[in-house]
């Protein structure tokens, strides 16, 4: 009888670590950062080249797929973004001669909204040839992780030389501004090159009646590459 109750006991017991074990296993990956790469530069002696892009494009929002949830600062969404802008090399800081032909830049990821408008983008982004039947792209040169803000001014203590007017204010609206960070893509002319830019727009913010949205922004920054 004693032992008999032991083994139930045993295996009452194994069966809740077990449970406890795989609803541990569930909340992390729930809660897990997205597993996109941001191509860090590896420690090695590597020349410089300035690139600057303007572009044109949309942003894209997937209200139906928000949910909203409360915070202490206020009511806030996660929305499925799709990004999609061309890229044009222009201007006295396009320096780089891979980059100085027709490309398009894709992007998608996730986009944590607050009801005023405060918003953070993270994804992945793919810069290559246009496609001749669609938005996309026709195959991928440059790959890597985007990271967006919106109304966050980062320059709102730079006064240009005799003025006492910022350049920006901390809360600045409507504004975009983040970076790019992405690697070549092997088998292209741009393998073993890393991308680093800083994304800079005055943005157009979306709403349920327009999900879609024009986006012009400006990428200026390095193309990263061995001697």
């Amino acid at each position: 009888m004693y032992r008999s109750m032991l083994r139930l006991g045993l295996l009452v017991a194994f069966a809740f670590a077990t449970w406890a074990a795989s609803s541990s296993m569930a909340a992390t990956a729930s809660t897990a950062p997205p597993t996109v790469s941001c191509a860090i530069v590896p420690d090695s002696n590597y020349c410089l080249t300035r690139i600057s892009f303007i572009s044109q494009g949309s942003r894209s929002f997937n209200f139906a797929l928000a949910h909203p949830y409360k915070c202490r600062s206020g009511v806030t969404s996660r929305l499925p973004t799709a990004i999609t802008f061309d890229l044009k090399a222009a201007g006295p800081c396009a320096q780089e001669p891979l980059f100085a032909q027709r490309l398009r830049l894709v992007a998608t990821g996730k986009t944590t909204m607050r009801g005023d408008g405060l918003g953070d983008f993270f994804g992945e982004f793919r810069i290559g040839p246009p496609s001749p039947t669609g938005p996309g792209i026709s195959r991928s040169y440059v790959s890597g992780c985007i990271e967006l803000l919106e109304r966050v001014g980062s320059h709102h203590a730079v006064r240009p030389a005799g003025t006492k007017t910022p350049c920006e204010v901390c809360d600045q609206n409507p504004h975009t501004e983040g970076w790019v960070m992405g690697a070549g893509v092997a088998d292209t002319p741009f393998a073993g090159g890393f991308l680093r830019g800083i994304l800079v727009a005055s943005s157009v913010r979306p709403s349920v009646q327009t999900p879609t949205v024009p986006f012009v922004p400006t990428i200026d920054g390095v193309w990263v590459r061995r001697p």
